[in-house]
């Protein structure tokens, strides 16, 4: 046990750590004579340490006690940790401090000893009085070195709280729901009454948006209320947590599902909960967008190597664009890799060989029709303006049937030698042969 945690004297303590003993354990061995050579230490005070040592060094037995069933029960709650018991934060934070742990170091404090702790008043102190009272137990409460003793090989012997907690819980069950009411009956019926009108607004409108908007209060502020609510038992109050789904997963969903809202679909959770996902994991909106180009591209280059496969070789550009199934693969490679032979380059692909002299023939006579058509065209124009005088723009293309930005086209080179001329501007805009007018 801590000497500083003990019902000695402020004189004893102070004396007893300046000299470097921390433990009343240490002291066992120390005689009257040795204790009378620490400064500040008197007859008065020295006795008072030796009434602590026989105290605390009694060979206690589970015979000292009423019975057996008291004895076990004494070994199971002094070893209870001080944070199942609930007690309000102030209380909490100050028995942190001190590095109370456990029940048994609180029953080894007596009134005064408490009080003396920092912000530690006789209202935390009754809060103290009302939990091991409810627990049948007291402060300065005549603990044998057996039962220090196993209770201390309890706690060490213990994974951890929780376990100390739940063996408590089902050997006690009735202390065990003492506990969990210890908190409750401490607060204030007005908070008790608001925390539960808080709780069922939730249950009513299914969220915490809705339980804000009807109190005034913040979403955060609603979703402490309910936490500390269920922490007092007043009702239980079951957040929805994030799946259990690795940033690993999420990323290989996003570069093949293209989408956030069918990697939410495909996980089944909302696209809500997957960006907190997102923003748990740290990836980013630019971060998104990279990903689901780099899937975009990974199923352009799984189309183009089908189409390899279809036609046993790597495809032209020509392929590529004759073919209407193929000419939205040249389109996205273009797009995204600016073009086809950054495409060719970045996948190592052979460009293939040019057949410049074999389609020659093939091109000029590809010109000569397309110099023909034109001046078939060009003759139309004419035709219909001196047949019809001055016409506009959707006019001449009724009458001669030819697309508009062709038209447009031809139009700019007769105006360019002069064979017709314009006129007005705008939507009056209309063509005529020099020597018509309108």
């Amino acid at each position: 046990m801590k000497i500083k945690r003990t019902s000695l004297s402020c004189r004893a303590k102070n004396a007893l750590i300046r000299h470097g003993y921390s433990e009343v354990e240490e002291l066992n061995n120390i005689g009257v004579d040795k204790l009378l050579g620490i400064p500040n230490l008197g007859k008065k005070t020295v006795s008072e340490i030796i009434g602590l040592l026989k105290a605390s060094n009694r060979p206690g037995k589970k015979s000292d006690y009423a019975d057996e069933k008291r004895y076990e029960y004494l070994v199971y709650v002094l070893s209870l940790p001080m944070c199942s018991i609930k007690l309000s934060s102030r209380a909490m934070n100050a028995l942190e401090k001190l590095h109370i742990n456990s029940l048994i170091d609180l029953i080894s404090l007596d009134q005064k000893t408490i009080l003396s702790i920092e912000n530690i008043g006789r209202k935390t102190f009754r809060e103290f009085c009302n939990a091991i009272t409810k627990l049948e137990l007291s402060f300065n409460l005549d603990v044998s070195s057996q039962l220090q003793k196993e209770v201390k090989v309890r706690i060490n012997s213990s994974s951890g709280p929780e376990e100390l907690v739940s063996l408590f819980h089902k050997k006690y069950p009735n202390e065990g729901k003492v506990i969990e009411r210890i908190r409750t009956e401490a607060l204030p019926l007005a908070k008790v009454n608001s925390y539960k009108r808080c709780y069922n607004l939730y249950k009513k409108g299914g969220s915490l948006e809705y339980a804000a908007k009807k109190t005034g209060i913040t979403r955060e502020r609603v979703r402490q209320i309910l936490v500390k609510g269920t922490e007092y038992n007043l009702f239980e109050y079951n957040p929805r947590r994030l799946p259990e789904i690795g940033e690993k997963k999420i990323i290989k969903d996003i570069v093949e599902l293209l989408s956030v809202s069918k990697v939410a679909k495909e996980n089944n959770m909302s696209v809500s909960m997957l960006k907190r996902m997102l923003s748990k994991y740290k990836i980013s909106t630019d971060k998104i967008n990279e990903l689901i180009a780099k899937g975009r591209k990974k199923k352009i280059i799984d189309l183009y190597l089908s189409v390899k496969k279809q036609l046993g070789h790597h495809p032209t550009t020509s392929e590529l664009q004759a073919n209407k199934h193929w000419h939205y693969l040249s389109t996205r490679i273009g797009y995204f890799w600016g073009s086809i032979h950054n495409f060719r380059a970045e996948l190592d692909i052979p460009q293939p060989p040019q057949f410049v002299e074999a389609t020659r023939p093939w091109l000029e006579h590809r010109k000569k029709l397309a110099r023909i058509k034109k001046m078939q065209d060009l003759d139309k124009i004419c035709e219909t303006l001196v047949e019809n005088g001055p016409l506009q723009m959707g006019e001449i293309v009724s009458y001669c049937r030819i697309n508009r930005v062709r038209a447009s086209n031809l139009i700019k080179s007769l105006m360019a030698t002069g064979e017709i001329m314009k006129n007005g501007m705008g939507r009056n805009t209309w063509y005529a042969m020099p020597n018509h007018r309108r």
